[in-house]
């Protein structure tokens, strides 16, 4: 098994127009190749060097089920990770997501503020999910978006639709129509995009991708267009080709689920990906992405003592919050501190804060368990107020 390590895009620059490097993204996985960790990198030219940018952390339920997405941007003068926003997800006992609760943190209150909420329907061929922000003015959810997804028999994705809602006629309004077309493989062929004119209550022509492939059933063309109104044509804008290692196939490798249309792109080992602009009737070579892969040796399952954002700020200057995700509203936690001496010990509920100020500078060992079942354990670091 090959796994993907890492990716680097480089982009032609417009003021030297040479080659330079712009993003790098890092891969880590759990013991059964789901991802765990993702890090995006800048390349810094003064420096010379990658600058750490923002990282997603992710956590799973023992169907390997995304429960918890943290993210968290890095502070290039403290040098720290800062916490930006938190998803939690919920299943239905089909393994289908029936919810995602997203939270922004608060550094003034040093806790997770609810943001916004998307509830999830299934029928046998549509999926509904409706999105409501949190108004923290009326503590109420207010519905503000909708889509509407339809697949066909083979369980592809056909059609969807984006609609917003009109609080003062209460209807909702069509805003976006994306239609999906397969090839006799099941493979993306087409996509089109059409926004809702509400003057002549009509769907117009945005933007279209097209997906070219190769006898080996890869991904080797990838296409876009924009609607011309003038010419009422489409005008090719942007394509990407693709360069593999035909050496592994899909079932060899394990990537992330960040990339649109996985078994399009890696049908076999996906090495380059080069895109070209067109621009006064002339392709121009925008940049490139390098895919860098290593063996990986598939374990099992990783514990869920490693979900991510069940301890924050961490390292912490005073209190520290607790959460985790599902639906269990009470957890056990026990706080040692180096000497092996329990400092805190006690039934909190989810998103509480502990407050570690009366307690010394150094490294605690904290455990979480739910019906006497460790769900979390990890270090905190006790860190002296630079304001006192």
């Amino acid at each position: 098994m090959q796994k993907l390590d890492s990716l680097v895009v480089e982009e032609v620059s417009e003021e030297t127009g040479q080659v330079e490097k712009s993003i790098k993204d890092e891969f880590y996985y759990t013991g059964s190749g789901l991802l765990s960790t993702f890090i995006e990198f800048e390349w810094d030219l003064t420096e010379n060097q990658w600058i750490k940018s923002y990282k997603d952390e992710y956590a799973y339920d023992e169907n390997e089920n995304c429960i918890q997405e943290v993210y968290s941007y890095w502070n290039i003068d403290s040098e720290l990770w800062e916490l930006s926003s938190r998803e939690v997800y919920s299943y239905s006992p089909s393994n289908q997501v029936i919810l995602l609760m997203s939270y922004q943190w608060e550094e003034f209150t040093n806790s997770w503020k609810l943001d916004y909420k998307d509830e999830y329907t299934y029928l046998s061929s549509e999926q509904v999910s409706i999105r409501y922000n949190w108004n923290s003015t009326i503590s109420d959810w207010e519905m503000i978006f909708k889509m509407k997804y339809l697949f066909n028999d083979d369980q592809n994705l056909v059609e969807s639709t984006s609609y917003y809602w009109e609080p003062v006629s209460e209807e909702w309004i069509n805003l976006n129509l994306i239609t999906h077309s397969y090839n006799n493989e099941q493979q993306p062929e087409s996509i089109i995009s059409r926004f809702w004119d509400p003057d002549l209550e009509e769907w117009y022509e945005s933007n279209k991708e097209l997906f070219s492939y190769s006898v080996n059933g890869d991904l080797i063309l990838h296409s876009y267009f924009d609607w011309d109104y003038f010419t009422e044509e489409w005008a090719q804008t942007w394509k990407e080709d693709n360069t593999y290692n035909s050496q592994y196939g899909f079932a060899e490798l394990v990537v992330p689920e960040l990339f649109e249309h996985n078994d399009a792109y890696f049908n076999h080992m996906l090495t380059q990906l080069s895109a070209h602009a067109y621009y006064e009737l002339t392709w121009e070579y925008i940049g490139n992405m390098k895919l860098y892969y290593s063996e990986i040796i598939l374990s099992g399952f990783a514990e869920p003592e490693k979900m991510p954002g069940m301890a924050f700020p961490n390292p912490t200057v005073g209190s520290v919050t607790f959460a985790w995700p599902g639906s269990q509203p009470f957890a056990a936690l026990e706080i040692v501190d180096m000497k092996g001496q329990i400092v805190v010990s006690k039934l909190i509920e989810n998103n509480s804060m502990i407050s570690l100020a009366s307690s010394s500078e150094g490294i605690y060992t904290y455990r979480l368990s739910i019906n006497d079942k460790l769900i979390s354990t990890g270090k905190i670091l006790r860190q002296k107020d630079k304001g006192n």
